[in-house]
């Protein structure tokens, strides 16, 4: 990564997200541009004042940081609606990787439009790393869902770029039907030839993207996606979940599918969300 994009609101949680994103600008040697956006509607003394305000913290912040040391970074402070402006300036600065914070839940604004983090999730066409905890270690697990599909691909060689250090487990949940209902348990005989049929689609797409060359061999689990992804955060405990986010259907390029969707309402650790 050459370029990282911390967009930041100054509260907690941003403050998490500026640390893990100059954290991982040292070990790419990559530079930090940091986003503040003030609202436009404000009268232009205050909004003018504001801006000052947060350039000021900002710089202030990332000088004191231990290690900003040797890290080419920036600040710049916008006015307009927060996601297309974040948007445009990663655009602007050809951004790898957008970093920011988990916002605090507000329930009229989840309801009618979403957070700024789901609203950059939905709408990035570029890496989106969104921070929930503490930037004290180098990411050293990543877990991310195979469902087959390009965007889930691109979340697997996003995660292994962006933390080449850390081991990444793909996974590839196959749900046989009516599993519960036949003697034997979930693991019977009529669920052998649809793990057998998945076995085979997952090492053929696997060779097909050369995945295995970059995470090496996932794990076919039997279950629904939700049960075996509990299971796995539970073996695991990885730092970061890297998903493909794509819409099935085709009806919006701003659709998230259904699983990604759920994990940014309620992220179990930092969630890296990647389109293509």
């Amino acid at each position: 990564m050459k370029t990282i994009l911390a967009a930041t609101d100054l509260s907690l949680r941003s403050e998490r997200a500026v640390r893990r994103a100059f954290a991982l600008a040292g070990a790419h040697g990559a530079a930090v541009r940091l986003v503040h956006v003030v609202d436009d509607d404000l009268p232009e003394g205050i909004a003018a004042r504001r801006s000052q305000e947060a350039r000021e913290e900002i710089e202030r912040f990332c000088a004191a940081l231990p290690g900003a040391q040797g890290i080419e970074w920036s600040v710049e402070v916008l006015a307009g609606d927060a996601v297309p402006a974040i948007l445009e300036a990663a655009e602007a600065a050809e951004a790898d990787l957008v970093v920011t914070g988990i916002p605090r839940a507000r329930w009229l604004l989840d309801v009618f439009g979403g957070t700024t983090a789901e609203r950059l999730a939905r709408t990035s066409l570029r890496p989106v790393l969104l921070v929930s905890i503490a930037a004290e270690t180098p990411y050293t697990s990543i877990l991310t869902g195979l469902d087959l599909s390009p965007a889930s691909a691109a979340a697997a060689r996003t995660a292994k770029a962006m933390a080449p250090g850390a081991k990444v487990t793909g996974f590839h949940a196959v749900h046989i039907p009516y599993a519960g209902l036949t003697a034997g348990g979930e693991h019977n005989a009529l669920g052998a030839p649809f793990m057998s049929l998945a076995k085979a689609d997952l090492e053929g797409w696997m060779a097909a993207t050369k995945l295995d060359e970059t995470i090496g061999a996932p794990r076919l689990e039997e279950g629904g996606v939700t049960v075996v992804f509990a299971r796995m955060m539970e073996e695991l405990k990885p730092q970061v979940v890297a998903v493909g986010a794509h819409g099935r259907g085709g009806l919006s390029p701003t659709l998230l599918g259904r699983f990604a969707a759920d994990l940014l309402r309620d992220p179990p650790c930092d969630l890296l969300l990647v389109r293509r």
